[in-house]
């Protein structure tokens, strides 16, 4: 809504409340809003709501006991939390939230301190594109993204799935130090070559498709993978 409509509602508000007589709206105490009045429900990143409720789902599909998350959403991890009795997960900035069945882990994705061959089911999603630029206080490591998916390949058990989320262009590139764009190939080719793809679909302005996208468009690589 414009500034103008804003003030012709605040000013109709404070009629109506003078005849509810429960709340008296005051000018200093406003928090005008305006761009919440949108044609849709939400306005939101459409690529982390999409592919967080298409990982929700995969894990609601294997149903794992135990689930190792790596720094994706943590809006993700609480819903997942719910349906998974051991929820486990690990970020380099630490935050501890008091659910049931979530437990939260201090964790460098480039030296996971875990036996090798021990986790059936993980999760890393939107989030080895930034590993090693030092946005979120890591250390800077042109390779860190190499370290951490060899360290994601390390510790995932024999038959295990790994469900990982990249931003995804045929031209790759990074922008620094925000965050990286890879080929599809330097996904499943480069980066996570000792597992094996299972499945592959590709968010291209919030629809799932299991079409590549053409060269030049940025999108979405939402994979399993496997050992």
């Amino acid at each position: 809504m414009t500034q103008q409509e804003y003030l012709q509602q605040f000013e109709t508000f404070r009629q109506q409340s003078a005849a509810d007589g429960r709340f008296t709206p005051r000018v200093e105490d406003q928090n005008a809003i305006l761009d919440d009045d949108a044609d849709q429900t939400i306005h939101i990143s459409w690529d982390y709501w999409v592919h967080t409720a298409w990982a929700a789902r995969k894990i609601a599909d294997f149903r794992p006991q135990v689930h190792h998350d790596f720094g994706s959403y943590v809006y993700f991890a609480g819903l997942c939390s719910a349906f998974v009795p051991y929820f486990h997960f690990h970020d380099v900035r630490p935050i501890h939230l008091p659910l049931l069945g979530l437990h939260c882990h201090d964790t460098d994705l480039t030296d996971i301190k875990m036996e090798s061959n021990s986790i059936e089911s993980l999760s890393c999603l939107h989030v080895l594109e930034h590993v090693g630029l030092g946005r979120y206080g890591d250390t800077l490591d042109a390779s860190g993204d190499r370290k951490a998916a060899a360290e994601l390949m390390r510790v995932l058990a024999p038959s295990g799935r790994l469900l990982m989320v990249l931003p995804m262009n045929e031209n790759p590139c990074v922008h620094f130090n925000a965050h990286r764009f890879y080929s599809f190939f330097q996904a499943f080719g480069e980066l996570l070559h000792d597992l094996h793809l299972i499945e592959a679909k590709f968010l291209v302005n919030g629809q799932i498709t299991e079409k590549l996208p053409e060269m030049g468009v940025n999108y979405t690589g939402c994979m399993v993978f496997t050992k």
